[in-house]
């Protein structure tokens, strides 16, 4: 299956929607698409002022619902105002300049269920299941409550555990001050409360490596973003996350 070119403006998203939903496809390749919850002509860019906070299940694009088969490409993509905008998923996923703004998470990887309905929370017969690796290039994280979850979802109501997940992320920008939905003064000092660094669902299943930088802009606050780690602490203790800004960052790498 392939989307390509395509655009949804939704009005608003209080509601369990998925816009772009890969679950039932083979191969899939999204190219070019972006959706949104936002009125973009309502809203101040700099504050999020005319955000609303999302539904927590609202999501834009979806990946495959575990062995598809043939290789999954996610490219120059966008997701503005969702619950999670980019919830990937599948074997052999590529993904390549993805942008998430104004989002509870920008970003998650492998952490959903449900073949036949993503409202019941005992179906658990698909899933999100990353044999493969997972491999990223350019990823734009801006403006969202959470930084990236990476999830545990099931086969069959079943926990792999002997499968390592692994994921390589290449270029991700991490824009967090506290213009998110539900958190709009840019000169608070307080732009971490009740907001979470990068997690896992069982802390350690995840192997790989990570590269990013993360971006605070507020004049006269701001935060140390040459050592401000990615993963929430417990979390990632099997990902190499580098911060790219950090001093001879070519060797000592960040958790």
């Amino acid at each position: 299956m392939i989307l390509r070119n395509l655009g949804v403006q939704l009005p608003a998203s209080n509601k369990p929607i998925v816009v772009f939903d890969g679950r039932y496809s083979a191969g899939l390749r999204y190219e070019d698409c972006w959706a949104s919850c936002v009125d973009l002509d309502r809203y101040n860019p700099a504050t999020a002022e005319g955000v609303s906070l999302p539904h927590p299940r609202s999501t834009a694009f979806r990946g495959c619902h575990g062995s598809n088969n043939y290789t999954t490409e996610w490219k120059n993509l966008a997701a503005i105002g969702f619950g999670t905008g980019f919830d990937i998923g599948g074997e052999h996923v590529f993904c390549e300049s993805l942008s998430a703004y104004h989002g509870i998470y920008g970003f998650a990887f492998d952490c959903y269920k449900g073949k036949r309905s993503i409202d019941d929370p005992d179906d658990a017969r698909a899933f999100g299941v990353s044999i493969y690796p997972i491999v990223c290039i350019n990823l734009l994280d801006e403006h969202n409550v959470h930084m990236p979850r990476f999830g545990n979802a099931s086969h069959n109501g079943k926990t792999r555990d002997g499968w390592h997940k692994s994921v390589t992320i290449i270029g991700m920008n991490l824009q967090w001050p506290n213009t998110c939905p539900g958190h709009t003064d840019r000169g608070a000092p307080d732009f971490l409360e009740g907001r979470h660094r990068a997690t896992e669902t069982q802390a350690g299943i995840w192997h790989g490596s990570i590269e990013y930088v993360i971006d605070h802009s507020t004049e006269g606050h701001g935060v140390n973003i040459c050592d401000e780690p990615f993963f929430e602490e417990g979390h990632g203790s099997n990902i190499c996350a580098r911060n790219l800004r950090k001093e001879n960052s070519l060797y000592p790498f960040l958790k």
